[in-house]
């Protein structure tokens, strides 16, 4: 059951490698909104962890929400040096 989970953590970690990846390297007018809406995911967890009463969900959903935000800025810091198509 634990290997199981772990493999599939490590497949989702891969995939947001991934479509960070393409977002940030292949950029294009269109994929503004996916951006926009992973930072709107991310600080909805930010927001809901925060008002949690049950602290350990809490801390887990503010973190969760922080790193996601982190991978946005981190794909739209990548795309500031990769040339826009049109």
């Amino acid at each position: 059951m634990l290997t199981t989970i772990i493999v599939i953590l490590i497949s989702l970690v891969i995939l947001m490698i991934y479509v960070g990846g393409l977002l940030a390297f292949t950029p294009d007018r269109k994929d503004d909104k996916y951006i926009i809406s992973i930072l709107k995911v991310g600080f909805r967890y930010l927001d809901n962890g925060k008002s949690r009463k049950f602290k350990l969900y809490g801390t887990l959903e503010f973190h969760l929400g922080y790193l996601i935000i982190l991978f946005a800025y981190k794909i739209l810091d990548g795309r500031k040096y990769a040339e826009i198509k049109a």
